[in-house]
């Protein structure tokens, strides 16, 4: 993490606010997301002084270190992880293998309840040519 102070903006500060936010020192809507403002500074203070720093309101490498020691790490790994494409494809294509399966057993209701709750599904002559028709009833309720 590059050095912040008041004015500045980035993915670093973000990671910063979110870090204050989450042990407690600052509520993160005080803090104008991505903004090193008067809210974050004051926060950063607080950190210092409350980990025997010089509160200078600067992020630098000492406040850095102390902050690793408290789980800025983690904080950064959360902010830094997207999705690749292979996921994303892959939550697609379980999406919809999923509605079609959905789907697809609600157009199939019919004839369940027409068969009085047994699964009576049409089956093709062509591949169960031993099969019963399946009686076609105009309503629901044969």
């Amino acid at each position: 993490m590059q050095q912040l102070e008041l004015g500045d903006t980035g993915r670093d500060v973000v990671v910063w606010q979110r870090f204050l936010a989450s042990i407690w020192i600052a509520a993160p809507e005080e803090m104008m997301h991505g903004v090193f403002d008067e809210a974050t500074d004051v926060a950063t203070r607080e950190f210092q002084l409350a980990n025997g720093l010089y509160d200078t309101g600067i992020v630098d490498r000492l406040t850095c270190e102390a902050a690793e020691a408290r789980g800025l790490a983690t904080v950064d790994t959360a902010v830094s992880w997207q999705p690749s494409r292979g996921t994303v494809v892959w939550f697609a294509l379980l999406f919809c293998l999923t509605s079609w399966t959905i789907v697809s057993l609600l157009q199939a209701q019919p004839f369940i309840l027409a068969s009085g709750g047994k699964v009576a599904l049409p089956m093709s002559p062509m591949w169960f040519p031993n099969a019963p028709p399946i009686k076609r009833c105009p309503d629901l309720f044969c």
